[in-house]
């Protein structure tokens, strides 16, 4: 018996079947995307009531990310219209003799979770539209890996087809992360050989993976999260660069840190009148 088949969340599970006309118990990714909403959602009910909210930094953002993660699963198994308020309502009446202070906060709840429900579809949206449309970044890699697969991608071509890639999906700033190591490996191919070119293997593997940089821009541009650019870049035959992410927010929190003390210098520093 696991931990679903537990009262606290057989409740849950059941409110979950009847708002999405969905079935527990017949379909692994739909009975996959259940449990992640029923997990995520209990836990996302007891921080905004502790007066947690969502946001990007500390238990804000675990906060947030578990919201959206619970989205995420909600329209990619179960439905677009999604119901996080409502099944909310469930956790709190399942659990308000234990929890009273869950009864107390039931309308900040739920319009927290309305609120990032809204917002987050529409970032959303923009993310699956960026990443597996064919004018975004699954399209460009499909266009490399054309080229590549007819052994004519060299450093001059593939920029030639990046500037002939005009889409309004994707944005500038995710299209020139994207072919970075591309043109990285050209060019260190051209600086051995003029003619040189990459084996159909490494262009391959470079064309269907989305880099660190990538993600990183998609998380802190437009508030996609790495995992759930991940399942994006999983539905649509792409792999993502995790390790790569990881160093680039590194990198980004270091050089916030300096800049955050190189201020703080200027100030201790100022010659205040008075």
């Amino acid at each position: 018996q696991s931990v679903y088949d537990t009262d606290a969340f057989q409740s849950l599970i059941a409110a979950i079947e009847n708002s999405y006309g969905k079935k527990y118990g017949v379909d692994q990714d739909t009975d996959y995307a259940i449990r992640v909403v029923s997990e995520h959602l209990r836990g996302a009910t007891h921080l905004i009531s502790d007066g947690v909210i969502p946001g990007n930094e500390g238990r804000n953002y675990v906060l947030r990310r578990i919201i959206r993660r619970a989205i995420f699963y909600s329209t990619r198994h179960l439905s677009n219209d999604i119901q996080l308020p409502r099944i909310a309502e469930v956790v709190i009446e399942t659990m308000a003799s234990s929890h009273p202070e869950l009864q107390h906060n039931k309308a900040h709840i739920q319009k927290v979770l309305e609120e990032e429900e809204r917002n987050f579809s529409r970032t959303l949206n923009s993310g699956k539209q960026i990443i597996s449309s064919k004018f975004g970044v699954l399209g460009l890699s499909a266009t490399i890996e054309k080229e590549s697969s007819s052994n004519n991608l060299t450093a001059s071509s593939c920029e030639k087809l990046i500037q002939a890639f005009s889409s309004k999906v994707l944005p500038d700033n995710i299209k020139t992360a994207f072919v970075e190591p591309i043109n990285t490996a050209l060019n260190a191919q051209t600086a051995k050989s003029k003619s040189a070119k990459l084996s159909k293997s490494q262009a391959s593997k470079l064309t269907k993976t989305i880099p660190g940089k990538c993600i990183f821009l998609l998380w802190d541009t437009y508030g996609l999260p790495p995992e759930v650019t991940g399942d994006i870049a999983n539905d649509c035959g792409l792999q993502v660069d995790m390790k790569g992410f990881e160093e680039h927010l590194e990198r980004n929190r270091t050089a916030s840190q300096q800049f955050d003390q190189e201020n703080q210098s200027k100030v201790n520093n100022e010659d205040w009148i008075t």
